[in-house]
């Protein structure tokens, strides 16, 4: 939930809507946050690796997304001078 809420931060301080690739990335995020829900409400024995591959993928996906989407942004603002 931590990597939904910084991955937001982009459009949060924007202003602007998301685009389909954010929601895409957003979406995601729910179905690997239930999946995870879905793993430890059982004790399930792939909670461990899946927990991992998650923490692997996850947080350099969140960071690609929020550098890419603030570099966007920056580009797109035009100087006032």
């Amino acid at each position: 939930m931590l990597a939904a809420f910084l991955a937001c931060v982009p459009a949060f301080i924007t202003g602007r809507e998301i685009a389909r690739w954010e929601g895409a990335i957003f979406l995601f995020y729910y179905f690997a946050y239930t999946g995870y829900l879905i793993l430890a409400s059982q004790s399930h024995q792939a909670l461990q690796p899946y927990s991992q591959t998650l923490l692997y993928g996850v947080i350099p996906l969140t960071v690609i997304a929020l550098v890419f989407s603030l570099w966007k942004h920056k580009k797109q603002v035009v100087p006032t001078s």
